[in-house]
């Protein structure tokens, strides 16, 4: 049996990346909730929402709440967001050189050891069969900005699978999970694996 993923980000510095204020406890908050006291942890977001939204100022605190609640340090950017069903090539091509070096810069001042990001299949869920674009775009950048330099692991919860399974308190996340609510709720948006364990994929390099 190979390590297990807790000891391979056990004292190191992870940089997470994620598209959306939630994803951070959608697709990482096992790893995080487990993390918190044993590595050095920063959650970076790559867009924020729209400042018309009616849940702007819950969605952005609630981000906050978050990322306290694991002991993190945090950015939040401005890349456009799009819907989840958005052409790469409009979505995505005409803000990789930004996504790309907003990382660049993240790695550069973080200093991280590991990078955790969303899978190359844009995280599908029930409600993205296809996966999200935005999430796309971040694996996409996260690929080109770290140039094969560190290592990386990214989300496959939404599959079921992957080449490792983070086991995790699932009540603690759920408290991260609840700091979206009234607006934001896993089973009513059909997101019921937000509970299942978290699977990820390691890219290359590989750790020993």
């Amino acid at each position: 049996m190979g390590p297990k993923m807790i000891d391979l980000l056990r004292d190191k510095k992870v940089l997470f990346i994620s598209a959306h204020q939630d994803d951070e406890s959608m697709y990482f908050g096992g790893a995080l909730t487990q993390l918190k006291e044993i590595s050095i942890l920063k959650v970076i977001s790559m867009t924020k929402p729209g400042a018309k939204r009616s849940d702007f100022k819950h969605r952005m605190g609630a981000f906050l709440a978050a990322v306290d609640m694991v002991g993190a340090r945090y950015s939040i950017y401005d890349i456009e967001n799009f819907r989840h069903d958005t052409p790469f090539k409009l979505a995505c091509e005409p803000q990789m050189d930004e996504g790309v070096q907003i990382i660049k810069n993240e790695i550069k001042i973080f200093d991280p050891e590991i990078l955790i990001t969303h899978g190359k299949q844009g995280d599908p869920a029930s409600a993205y069969p296809d996966g999200h674009i935005m999430h796309k775009f971040c694996n996409n950048a996260v690929h080109i900005a770290n140039e094969n330099k560190l290592t990386v692991f990214t989300s496959a919860i939404s599959l079921g699978k992957g080449d490792f399974t983070l086991d995790y308190d699932v009540e603690a996340k759920r408290r991260m999970l609840s700091l979206y609510e009234p607006f934001w709720e896993p089973i009513q948006r059909g997101y019921s694996f937000c509970y299942e364990p978290e699977y990820f994929n390691q890219e290359l390099p590989t750790m020993s």
